[in-house]
């Protein structure tokens, strides 16, 4: 798959596929022609990359995974520490996410309270006017 194709598939820019080839998080994409060539295996690596990152894995980490990856099964142990470690960050985002999501909620609730309450008084106020000029 082009640069052009993958980098529209994972709405990614094209220097940012660039960008982590240099990095060394992409292994160097085969050239077909003069254009970046993305094998499946490719894909599966940016997928993991983009997940990662979503998850605020660093990209010194992610790269660091790889790295351990690269050398084998013996790295098991330390990737899995990797990955549990990330894991934990990305609970307790997680839970700040829900504890604010609860609090907009209860905010949106007071608020529309609010906003009903001053609809209507102001409903009274005009229909007193009215009543004054009648």
């Amino acid at each position: 798959m082009e640069i052009a194709a993958v980098a529209h598939k994972y709405h990614i820019s094209m220097a940012t596929l660039r960008y982590y080839e240099e990095l060394g998080l992409l292994p160097p994409i085969a050239q077909a022609h003069g254009r970046r060539d993305f094998s499946p295996a490719d894909l599966q690596r940016l997928e993991f990359i983009l997940c990662m990152k979503d998850a605020d894995m660093s990209l010194q980490t992610i790269k660091q995974y790889f790295e351990l990856y690269d050398q084998g099964s013996a790295t098991l142990p330390q990737r899995l520490a990797l990955l549990e470690t990330q894991k934990q960050a990305t609970e307790k985002k997680l839970q700040a996410i829900a504890q604010a999501w609860a609090y907009l909620n209860y905010k949106i609730g007071l608020t529309k309270g609010h906003w009903e309450h001053y609809k209507q008084e102001h409903e009274k106020v005009n229909t007193l006017k009215l009543k004054d000029t009648d």
